[in-house]
């Protein structure tokens, strides 16, 4: 146990995004407050892409922490000041009580 402890030492905010359809078709809505996770993150390169016709590259990392927080697409991080949002989410194969992120950060 006191492997696990060790490793998941960085404290990030889980936050969901709770949108309310507007009477104009559209979404509006606010990122609240899911609680306080410990997390593994390291760092995972580069995301290709191009953004209003510029192109961006934007740090991705690889998070790991317990499965028992509820992750998914509808979620961000926030960690040292950073906005990170969720890409993917997938069990870890080896400790089944994981679950690996790949996160990029967001202006």
């Amino acid at each position: 146990m006191a492997e696990l402890a060790g490793r998941l030492c960085e404290r990030m905010a889980l936050e969901r995004w709770v949108g309310v359809a507007d009477e104009y078709g559209g979404e509006a809505g606010a990122w609240t407050s899911e609680g306080v996770l410990w997390a593994e993150i390291a760092a995972s390169g580069f995301g290709p892409g191009v953004e209003a016709e510029q192109r961006t590259r934007r740090q991705r990392h690889r998070v790991r922490l317990r499965s028992a927080a509820r992750v998914d697409l509808t979620c961000r991080l926030t960690w040292r000041g950073r906005v990170l949002a969720v890409l993917s989410v997938e069990k870890n194969a080896v400790r089944p009580d994981w679950i690996e992120l790949l996160v990029e950060e967001r202006g």
